[in-house]
């Protein structure tokens, strides 16, 4: 998945668990609290996919900086 789509299923995340912690909070839906949680879990297992991509990233741009470098 590349980071632009990690990111919008973030956002997703996030809204879900806005809703669903509304409907436990507000009317008491016990359901809706397992819901919420349950888009909590995937917005962590986002962002941690999101924390890897971003590491990848860096390591390749310091690998072609240092390349680069060594061909001057």
């Amino acid at each position: 998945m590349s980071v632009d789509a990690n990111i919008e299923a973030l956002k997703n995340s996030i809204t879900e668990f806005e809703t669903e912690y509304t409907k436990y909070k507000e009317r008491n839906v016990n359901s809706a609290g397992s819901r919420a949680r349950k888009a909590l879990m995937g917005a962590k297992k986002t962002i941690n996919a999101l924390r890897k991509d971003i590491l990848t990233e860096q390591k390749d741009k310091k690998a072609a900086k240092k390349a680069a470098k060594s061909k001057e």
